[in-house]
């Protein structure tokens, strides 16, 4: 990536200012999550005790890529999901998303990602009955989500690394799951999530 620097807003921003602080206290063989605003508003502790949630909402691959290199709890973890990809695929193709996805797990590295054992999660769909959803994402949205998953799985499975299906693949978004856009969870979205997540065992089960 260069010297690429995201154009983050200034709460993206003060949102990794304080994560950064939180991760300088932290002690080795923590639990990661990292993503957007899907894993901002998780949860996590409720997965893996003492698990740190560093997801930031409107985060974007390319800008989680630049943003890891500052976590020293990244060097150290016992185990790091990833569950971002949304915003990529409402502008750009999902081949291309699953290009920069690729660029992601290079930027942990395949010995930390042997050592820290990764968590591929899939992107939510979307509920585009909602019809704010639908004018602002279009009627594929589901398709390219679908498509981006299939390619990130294969990624998975290519480094041997676990895929988290987090709903079935192709569907809508249930509108019991979220909060009324379309596109967050409500309550029984997260806890339909969270015992997805829990279905992976690297992230309850120590290193």
């Amino acid at each position: 990536l260069g010297l690429y620097q995201p154009d983050r807003s200034e709460t993206w921003r003060d949102t990794l200012a304080l994560q950064l602080r939180i991760d300088a206290q932290a002690g080795p063989n923590r639990t990661l999550f990292f993503g957007d605003s899907h894993v901002a508003g998780l949860d996590v502790a409720g997965i893996a005790p003492g698990a740190l949630n560093f997801g930031i909402g409107g985060d974007t691959i390319r800008s989680l890529t630049y943003r890891l290199r500052f976590y020293e709890t990244v060097k150290t973890a016992s185990a790091i999901a990833l569950a971002i990809g949304f915003n990529e695929i409402s502008v750009a193709s999902p081949q291309r998303a699953a290009e920069m996805f690729g660029g992601l797990l290079d930027r942990i590295g395949p010995d930390q990602i042997s050592r820290a054992r990764v968590c591929i999660c899939s992107v939510f769909p979307v509920d585009l009955a909602v019809q704010p959803a639908l004018a602002k994402f279009g009627h594929d949205m589901n398709e390219r989500i679908a498509d981006f998953n299939q390619r990130i799985e294969a990624l998975a499975v290519s480094q041997h690394l676990p895929f988290v299906q987090s709903f079935p693949p192709g569907a809508s978004l249930p509108s019991s799951l979220h909060g009324g856009d379309g596109v967050h969870l409500n309550a029984a979205g997260y806890k339909l999530w969270a015992a997805r997540l829990r279905e992976c065992a690297l992230l309850r089960t120590p290193a």
